[in-house]
Order: structure tokens, then sequence, then C-alpha cells
């Protein structure tokens, strides 16, 4: 996964990001942990680093 720079900071995320704004209740979104835990895996090993969590 090619990795970037963020803004003008020394720190280098990947190109793609993972939202998470699906996860949870609150959206009605994936409410299954183990779908949830799995979606995560999936985008460390595929190295993606840039993961969004930001709070509704």
């Amino acid at each position: 996964m090619e990795k970037i720079a963020l803004g003008k900071t020394d720190l280098k995320v990947s190109r793609i990001g993972l939202g998470t704004l699906a996860f949870g209740h609150k959206f009605k979104g994936i409410q299954d942990k183990e779908q949830i835990y799995d979606c995560l895996n999936y985008a460390i090993a595929s190295c993606i680093n840039l993961i969004e969590v930001s709070i509704c």
C-alpha cells in the first residue's frame, strides 16, 4: 500500500482509509462485533493505517 504524508507532518498514512461510521447501532450499520473485527483485521492486513473514528 502506498503511503503519503499527512498534511505537513512527518506522518505517513495509506492512500486508502477505513471509515468507521457504519460500525455500531446508532446509524443502523454493522452491529455484529465479529464482522467489525473482520473488517478491521482485513484493513490492517492490507496495510491500511488511516482509520477514521469521528464521533457524531
